[in-house]
């Protein structure tokens, strides 16, 4: 075979390949995009503890709601703090967390104490 041969062969092997690697990252560039298409306007945090009996029976609930926003793709983020990590955070914050478990609305700094005010919470967040 001489070079032209080659080439004629060799330069539309070459075109196909490129075609394949540009859809390849269009498709996954357009995945990024899908997760990250927002920036959450809402971020609540959850503070617990790992010997709490409140704290495990309502995880189930927490894991749920994380669970319909990612569905759902809301714009709220749902920060954790395990309560040996509550004394790292700010004089203000450890003055607000009276008990487990506690959510912060950080957004109006409501403070939701409880499993049944932790709940109504998530319901007005659902209708965001």
């Amino acid at each position: 075979m001489n070079i032209g041969a080659i080439l004629i062969i060799m330069v539309p092997i070459s075109m196909i390949v490129a075609v394949i690697i540009a859809s390849v990252i269009a498709k996954k560039r357009r995945n990024d995009q899908s997760v990250s298409h927002f920036t959450p306007s809402e971020t609540i945090t959850f503070y617990y503890a790992d010997w709490c009996a409140f704290c495990k029976e309502f995880r189930p609930k927490l894991d749920e709601f994380k669970q319909y926003v990612v569905q759902h793709k809301l714009p709220v983020q749902v920060v954790e703090v395990e309560a040996s990590d509550l004394a790292k955070q700010p004089e203000e914050i450890k003055k607000k967390v009276q008990g487990f478990p506690t959510v912060i609305r950080n957004s109006t700094n409501e403070v939701f104490l409880g499993a049944v005010s932790i709940t109504e919470l998530f319901e007005k967040l659902k209708n965001m």
